[in-house]
Order: structure tokens, then C-alpha cells, then sequence
């Protein structure tokens, strides 16, 4: 009989949009195979709480537990004035904790996704895994220095959670018996800030469905592909970027080239650049034909940290790549195109838009690299091994 483990996670993980919902999927079907899931999930829209698991979830049963965004709201209003995580707070519930507190000596493992469900293991006894992805206070770090020569609301917020959230993570540290991050550069920044043992913090790569990431290499047109929600921070920063100091360049030589984003976006965000030259899709169902008529992905980070998964869908689907260093954290560099500058982005975009022969080199090498090394069996195979080596 396979051994239990209870799953907390902050996000119910269907719809598969976002990096984070993504991750926390895929760690569950690589454990599928040697433990019984049971997942318990917070759910911020009553959609969410209706929604129907499909017939291959990893999951043997699910709980939800309903924490609408006003009372997160609120959570993280009061711990403003308190010195206390405020995204921490976001997610505190009373029920969510009863519920843990119901089920957990039923499983000898538990699996906190995030920081944010760390507080729901007071009183757990067995083995417990913290899946932290990226390490968050470098996100803020980065986010601060770009709003470094202006006073406002979001750099304050920032700057009082970088501390604290820092702090929060230095101080759990010790209660876990596995700590995992999605690239080495993240990790070994949390291992400078919280002084844990190396040996039980882990990096285990992101990977990519190669089956659902079909390779085209005989592209043509001028359409540039940018995936992603923009709900995300870091996504919209991106996209505002390319479009308001890259994009104007570009076309300035090549008036033809469009961005196409791919990923939800709200209609605030599409309002601001109604008069450029980009196309919004919002969420898709199929995201090879979403970019089928694009020839170059973009990544232009400048805020984030650990592994962007649009670089490896770019790779995977034969789309050249172009990104800052920011989004090349944790790749090999052989298969895309780093530029560190706007005038930098643009020359290259431009480059490429204007050498296919180049653009075909680099989409072989792309999808050679992932093909070699970066499908979720040879990112996670060892997950399940690991965690039981953990006891």
C-alpha cells in the first residue's frame, strides 16, 4: 500500500494557468505513482469551489476550503501594522487550519506548497516538505530597484515584505525536512540568507510537455509571441517594457512587427496600449496554435526569479528566443539570445526577424535542449525517492 500525503496549497491548481498552479500540478503527478494524494486547496471565487477535477487528477480527494479575496484583503490590511508576513496573513484561515488540523494524522508526509500554508504544520508529526519554487525576496529585491528613484505605495509595500517575508522563511526553516526551489540560483540565495543545511534543500527543475509543445520550425510573418498572464506582476512590467521601449524601436525599421501576448490579461491593462502595435489573445485552450503564426518568443524580464516556463514552451515549439538575464536564470544559454538593454532587445529582434537561417539554428538548439533534458520525468523523476529519503 502506498503511503499518504496531505498536499496544502494556497491556489486551487485548474485551471493549468500561471507558473505557480503549473508547478504544484506536475509535482503532484510525479508523486502520484508512489503516494496517495490528498490535496487541500483554498478557493478565492465560487467558481473555483464548483469546479470538477478531471478524471486523471493526481488526487485520490480533494477539500476545498472557500477564502474570499475581500477577507485576504483584510488579513494582509491588519498585518501591515504588525511586523508579520503580509502575504502570509493573505492566506490565513481559521478553516483551513481546522481542516489540516482534522485530516493530519491520517499521513506520515505533508506537502506545503509555498510559504504562505508553512503555518497550517504546527502539531503535524511526520515527514514535512516545503516546495517554496522561487525564492520570493529576490522578486521583491528586483521589483524595488526598478522603482528605485520613486516614492510609491507598491515600493513601500514591497520593501516592508521583502524584510518580512525574508524573515518568516529564515525562521521556519527548521521545521521542514525538504526544501524545494525551482532553479539553483534560487536556492543558493536562500542558503546565504537562512543559513539552512545545504543537504536538505533541493532544486528540482521545471519541465515541459513535449507532446502538448509541438515543434515548428518553418515559421514566417513578423508576429512576435510574448505567454503569460498579465495578473502576474512581473508578466505585465515585461509586456509594458517591450511595448513602451522596445516595441517603438523595432518598428521603426520593421513598421509590420506586432506583439501577440498569450495569457489572460484584464481590460485595464489592454486599455493602456490600445494604440500600439500588439494583439491580446486572453487564455487560450491550445497554445502551439495561439503562436503558430509568431517567429520569435520574448521574454524581457525584469523583475521574477526562478525558471520562466514561457522559455522552455518557446524552445519546445520552435520559436527563437530573446530575454533578459533575469529570464535565462536557470537555462542553458546555448538556445537563446541574452540582451541587456532596451536598444539591445530591439537589435536583436530585429536581427532576427531578418535572418531565418538564424532563426532556424536557434530553434533546433532549443528543441534539442529540451528534448534532452527538460521533460517533467527528467525534471521530477527522483521527487518521490527523494521525499522518502527525507524520513
Amino acid at each position: 500500500m502506498k503511503p499518504r500525503l496531505l498536499v496544502l496549497t494556497p491556489r486551487f491548481p485548474y485551471p493549468l494557468y500561471g507558473g505557480d498552479v503549473l508547478r504544484i500540478y506536475r509535482l503532484c503527478e510525479a508523486l502520484k505513482g508512489s503516494f496517495r494524494l490528498t490535496l487541500i486547496s483554498m478557493c478565492q471565487t465560487q467558481s473555483e469551489m464548483d469546479a470538477q477535477l478531471p478524471d486523471d487528477s493526481p488526487f485520490e480527494t480533494v477539500h476545498k476550503v472557500y477564502h474570499p479575496k475581500w477577507r485576504s484583503m483584510a488579513n494582509a490590511f491588519w498585518a501591515l501594522g504588525t511586523g508579520n508576513s503580509m502575504q502570509v496573513a493573505y492566506y490565513a484561515s481559521g478553516a483551513f487550519q481546522a481542516l489540516v488540523t482534522d485530516l493530519r494524522d491520517d499521513y506520515p508526509y505533508l506537502l506545503c506548497h509555498l510559504a504562505r500554508t508553512a503555518p497550517y504544520t504546527a502539531g503535524f508529526q511526520g515527514v514535512k516538505i516545503l516546495e517554496l519554487t522561487d525564492h520570493i525576496p529576490l522578486t521583491y529585491a528586483r521589483s524595488n530597484a526598478l522603482d528605485g528613484k520613486f516614492l510609491s505605495l507598491r515600493r513601500l509595500a514591497y520593501t516592508l515584505e521583502q524584510g518580512r517575508i525574508d524573515a518568516f522563511q529564515n525562521d521556519i526553516h527548521d521545521g521542514f525536512d525538504l526544501i524545494s526551489f525551482v532553479s539553483d540560483v534560487d536556492r543558493q540565495m536562500f542558503l546565504e540568507s537562512s543559513g539552512a543545511s545545504p543537504d536538505k534543500v533541493v532544486t528540482f527543475g521545471n519541465g515541459v510537455d513535449l507532446n502538448e509543445r509541438p515543434f515548428q520550425r518553418d515559421r514566417v510573418g513578423k508576429k512576435i509571441a510574448f505567454i503569460g498572464t498579465l495578473k502576474s506582476m512581473p508578466n505585465a512590467d515585461a509586456v509594458s517594457y517591450f511595448l513602451s521601449d522596445i516595441l517603438p524601436i523595432i518598428r521603426r525599421s520593421e513598421p509590420e512587427a506586432v506583439l501577440k501576448v498569450v495569457g489572460k490579461v484584464d481590460d485595464g491593462f489592454k486599455s493602456r496600449f490600445e494604440n500600439q502595435a500588439v494583439e491580446f489573445t486572453g487564455a487560450v485552450a491550445d497554445l502551439a496554435k495561439a503562436v503558430s503564426d509568431c517567429v520569435i518568443g520574448i521574454c524581457p524580464m525584469r523583475i521574477g526569479a526562478g525558471v520562466q516556463n514561457k522559455m522552455l514552451d518557446y524552445m519546445a515549439m520552435g520559436l527563437p528566443v530573446i530575454t533578459t538575464q533575469i529570464g535565462a536564470e536557470g537555462l542553458d544559454p546555448a538556445a537563446f539570445v541574452v540582451a541587456s538593454t532596451s536598444s539591445d532587445f530591439a537589435n536583436e529582434t530585429l536581427s532576427l526577424l531578418e535572418d531565418k537561417s538564424r532563426r532556424f539554428e536557434l530553434a533546433d538548439a532549443g528543441r534539442e535542449i529540451v528534448d534532452n533534458g527538460y521533460s517533467w520525468d527528467a525534471r521530477l523523476g527522483n521527487l518521490a525517492s527523494r521525499i522518502m529519503a527525507a524520513s
